[in-house]
C-alpha cells in the first residue's frame, strides 16, 4: 500500500478549500486551518496534527480537534516551541498527554521533545496507546520509569529518542526485553552505556539507526551491535571512548552502512581506512 504524502495547510481566516482539493493526510499549522478542515473533515482518512514552530493554536481548540474531530488520528507533534494561548500553561505538559491518552487510543507517533512532560504523561500513552511506534521525549524529564512503561505495553515500537533525558541502562534494558522491532535508537547526552546498548543488540537485529553520542559506550557495546545488527545504516559515536577494534567491526559486519561519526572518539586512520575498504558508500566523519 502507498504511503500517502502529508501536505502542511496554513492559510487565512478568509481562505476557502473544497473537499475535493483536501489532502486525505494534513499537517495543521494553525487555528485557521484547524477550522477550515472542520468544515471538510468528512474526506480525511488520517490526520497528523502538527503544532510547531510559528504555531498559535489555542489548547481549547486543540483539544477539541483531537477529542471530537479526529478519531483516526495516528500522529501528534507536539514541539516545545507551541505557543498554546489561553491556557494556565504555555508549553505542553503532563495533562496534554492524560487527554490525548483518553482520546486517541490508536495513537502511533508522538513528539514531545523539549517539553515538560514527565514519566506521569508517557505512562498514561503507555497505558493507552498501545499501538505506539515512535516516541520521542527527547529534552524532557522523562526517565527510566516512563520508558519501562512505554516498553511493557507497546510491543510494536520502532522509533525511540529519549537523547538529553535521564534515561539510563534499565530503561534501554527494558526496551530490548519488549520490543524486538526497533529499527532507531538515539541516546545521545544520556547515561547509557555498553550494558544498555549490548542489551539492544542482543534483541533487536532490525537495528538500522544508533546515535550513542557524548555517551559513556565504548568498543564493547559497538562490537555487540555490530555482530548482531548486519542493516546497521547510520552510527554516531561521536564523542565517546570507541576505538579501532570497535569500528572495524562494524566494518566487518555492517556492510549496509553509509553513515558514521566518530569525531572526538579514540578511532585512528587504521580504524577509518578498514571502514572506508568495507563500505564503498559511507560517508564518515571523523
Amino acid at each position: 500500500m502507498k504511503k500517502e504524502e502529508t501536505k502542511a495547510i496554513s492559510l487565512s481566516k478568509d481562505a476557502l478549500l473544497s473537499d475535493a482539493e483536501l489532502p486525505s493526510c494534513v499537517a495543521f499549522l494553525d487555528e485557521d486551518a484547524l477550522r477550515l478542515w472542520y468544515c471538510n473533515r468528512a474526506t480525511l482518512k488520517a490526520v497528523t496534527l502538527l503544532c510547531g514552530l510559528e504555531s498559535s493554536v489555542p489548547w481549547d481548540c486543540f483539544r477539541a480537534i483531537i477529542g471530537l474531530f479526529v478519531p483516526n488520528l495516528k500522529q501528534c507533534i507536539l514541539h516545545h516551541h507551541l505557543r498554546v494561548s489561553d491556557t494556565i500553561s504555555d508549553s505542553i505538559s503532563d495533562e496534554c498527554l492524560f487527554e490525548i491518552a483518553t482520546l486517541c487510543p490508536s495513537l502511533s507517533s508522538l513528539d514531545v521533545s523539549g517539553s515538560d512532560v514527565t514519566d506521569d504523561g508517557v505512562k498514561a500513552i503507555a497505558a493507552t496507546c498501545t499501538l505506539l511506534a515512535e516516541l520521542d521525549v527527547s529534552n524532557t524529564s522523562v526517565g527510566d520509569d516512563g520508558v519501562k512503561a512505554v516498553a511493557a505495553t507497546c510491543p510494536r515500537l520502532a522509533k525511540l529518542d529519549v537523547s538529553c533525558t535521564s534515561v539510563g541502562n534499565e530503561g534501554i534494558k527494558a526496551v530490548a526485553a519488549m520490543c524486538p522491532l526497533l529499527t532507531k535508537l538515539t541516546v545521545s547526552y544520556t547515561s547509557v552505556g555498553d550494558a544498555g546498548v549490548k542489551a539492544i543488540a542482543a534483541t533487536c537485529p532490525l537495528l538500522a539507526e544508533l546515535d550513542v553520542s557524548c555517551t559513556s559506550v565504548g568498543d564493547g557495546g559497538i562490537k555487540a551491535v555490530a555482530a548482531t545488527c548486519p542493516l546497521l545504516t547510520k552510527l554516531d559515536a561521536s564523542c565517546t571512548s570507541v576505538g579501532d577494534d570497535g569500528v572495524k567491526a562494524v566494518a566487518a559486519m555492517c556492510l549496509l552502512l553509509v553513515k558514521l561519526n566518530v569525531r572526538g572518539t579514540e578511532v585512528t586512520d587504521e580504524g577509518v581506512e578498514a571502514v572506508e575498504a568495507a563500505c564503498p558508500l559511507l560517508n564518515i566523519m571523523f
